[in-house]
């Protein structure tokens, strides 16, 4: 019979099996940026505009290697918001964009010890930017430190609604992870704006990708308080709200450089291809596409002429 160390040692093993398959891709996708950077370089007229280069790091939102028919493919973002029809595609001129990013990161992860040196790392390349740096930084992050289990932890099980004060405290984590980002910016990549998110107003139906681990992530454990379907959107959207709401006070300071780009409404509120929503939590490609563009004119305000 398995003993707890068996499965402990079974589950190390597979942590370090996932972190040496995303290095693996991040080294890919690194070696086919540096590419497509060149080949860039070399294409822009004398007195033209330059494209943008820009960092990515984040979750599902910016790698969602899931297509509509569900076919699952790691390393592969061909639905995000960054999947190769969507923001790449849609600029005048297409952006240059390193993706550091890999579903199901929470923020933690993104800026643990591991996956923080290695942003470090490409931040300071000069390799992988036109201008020796990037011009901006975009990040996905904040979805999954509430999803999934742990949203138990913020309903209220007697009022069979949002536990405020539990959630004022997950964001203030979150707002410290944003800060620290802030902060990292500053020494390796001082002046290059931060540009994120807040996600849209998800449809907690159990819907999940049909795979296994993979969802749902907010139906059961509205459910298990006894949450009504009507209880349990309600919910759900004032966690988006209250999400976008602190980062709009990090985007309010003008120290910090960041630009929140408001995505809710921007995926159709049904469950109806290709403009509503896949799952839980992402959309079908269309959607994603809609949520692209949010990025783009946001981009667009912030780079004249240069995407």
């Amino acid at each position: 019979m398995p003993t707890l160390t068996d499965a402990h040692n079974e589950l190390v093993e597979k942590r370090r099996a996932l972190a040496d398959s995303f290095t693996k891709v991040v080294a890919e996708r690194r070696a086919a940026h540096q590419t497509a950077v060149g080949a860039a370089t070399r294409q822009i007229a004398p007195g033209g505009a330059t494209p943008l280069s820009m960092l990515a790091i984040g979750d599902s939102w910016f790698d969602y290697p899931v297509t509509d028919a569900q076919v699952w493919s790691f390393g592969l973002a061909e639905n995000s918001i960054l999947g190769p029809n969507h923001l790449p595609a849609l600029g005048a001129l297409k952006p240059q964009v390193l993706s550091l990013a890999l579903h199901g990161q929470a923020m933690t992860d993104m800026l643990g010890l591991p996956k923080l040196q290695m942003t470090i790392a490409d931040l300071e390349n000069p390799g992988n930017w036109f201008d020796g740096k990037p011009d901006a930084i975009l990040v996905s992050g904040g979805g999954n430190d509430v999803v999934g289990d742990r949203l138990a932890l913020f309903v209220d099980p007697v009022a069979r609604k949002l536990d405020e004060a539990a959630f004022s405290g997950m964001l203030d984590f979150v707002v410290a992870a944003y800060q620290k980002l802030f902060h990292l910016r500053d020494l390796h990549a001082p002046g290059v704006p931060i540009f994120g998110h807040c996600y849209d107003y998800a449809i907690p139906n159990g819907r999940h990708i049909y795979l296994p681990d993979e969802g749902p992530w907010l139906q059961p454990s509205l459910q298990a308080f006894g949450l009504s379907d009507a209880e349990s959107s309600a919910l759900v959207s004032e966690i988006i709200d209250l999400f976008h709401d602190r980062l709009a006070s990090l985007a309010a300071v003008g120290a910090n450089r960041f630009t929140l780009v408001d995505t809710r409404k921007s995926v159709a509120p049904n469950t109806m291809p290709t403009l509503g929503w896949g799952n839980e939590m992402h959309p079908y490609a269309d959607g994603f596409k809609s949520v692209a563009r949010r990025f783009l004119a946001a981009l667009r305000l912030a780079f004249p002429g240069r995407i």
